[in-house]
């Protein structure tokens, strides 16, 4: 979801969610199944335009401090920020 507040700011929403889903683990005699709980993952992001350049921007991403894996025993970031100018010419 995006939303444009006067063409000044810029708010970016984003959420992803998964099921729960169950993987194949191997063991010394074979495999086994692990189930591997689903998950909500939420993006918020901010751009303000004060003037055509520059511009700054922030991201927060999983800002409820969530572990989950995308992947069997590959856990994702916690809660991360990035933040920036960029630049148009």
């Amino acid at each position: 979801m995006k939303y444009n507040l006067k063409d000044k700011l810029l708010v970016n929403f984003a959420l992803y969610g998964r099921g729960g889903y169950y993987v194949r683990q191997q063991e010394t005699l074979g495999y086994s199944e692990q189930s591997v709980k689903g998950f909500i993952d939420a993006n918020l992001g901010l751009e303000y335009r004060y003037s055509k350049n520059p511009l700054p921007f922030f991201n927060a991403n999983n800002p409820r401090i969530l572990r989950y894996y995308y992947w069997s025993q590959y856990p994702t970031e916690r809660f991360n920020v990035l933040g920036g100018i960029t630049y148009s010419f």
